[in-house]
């Protein structure tokens, strides 16, 4: 009987820079951070989408409120974890115009250094509700057949076992902030920023 070979991949840290690109297809500009994710945990992953629910996903995210409803600085802003085999990133990307670049990387960076340090975000009933959330934005992706179907197939390849799919924010205990914020530490560091501007 032949033993089953467990390849490890190798995945490359983006190099903490920023990074100016022009473009001709654009009349604004668009921003990317770019943080790497694959030294974490699969829970580790999970505190980490509960606390992109809060921080960077939706119109009632930290980063939305602050930089889009309350500056007018941008027209769209999204936190986003991406968790699969051969990409392990989390990413925050923005659009605006040439003109506030400068502004909305500045706010980025400070609200990347505010949330390291929150205290009082993370309480019990607000947890419950981010979980609550990421059950139900998963429970109804899933809900469209041909979305299921993929994400089984990935989830089969990449943990060799389709229930994380379907369990992921079934905690025994509830997270606490403490957790929440470590792993929001661990991964906010040392961003690689690409902004692609028009011409």
């Amino acid at each position: 009987m032949c033993k089953e070979k467990k390849i490890k991949l190798l995945y490359e840290n983006p190099n903490e820079d920023t990074y100016f690109e022009k473009s001709t297809n654009l009349s604004g500009a668009k921003i990317q951070y770019i943080f790497p994710i694959q030294h974490l945990t699969e829970e580790e992953v999970s505190l980490l989408r509960i606390f992109n629910e809060a921080f960077g996903e939706g119109t009632s995210c930290l980063l939305y409120d602050e930089i889009r409803t309350n500056r007018g600085l941008v027209y769209d802003i999204s936190g986003k974890v991406k968790n699969e085999k051969g990409i392990k990133l989390y990413t925050i990307t923005l659009g605006t115009s040439k003109e506030n670049v400068e502004l909305a990387v500045t706010l980025i960076n400070e609200k990347l250094f505010e949330i390291k340090e929150a205290k009082g975000l993370f309480t019990k009933e607000k947890v419950k509700r981010l979980v609550k959330s990421q059950k139900l934005k998963r429970t109804l992706n899933l809900e469209k057949s041909i979305v299921m179907a993929m994400n089984l197939a990935v989830y089969e390849i990449m943990y060799n076992s389709c229930e994380t799919l379907l369990q992921e924010f079934d905690f025994e205990v509830l997270p606490k902030e403490e957790e929440i914020l470590q792993v929001a530490k661990k991964v906010l560091t040392k961003p690689a920023i690409q902004i692609i501007m028009a011409e």
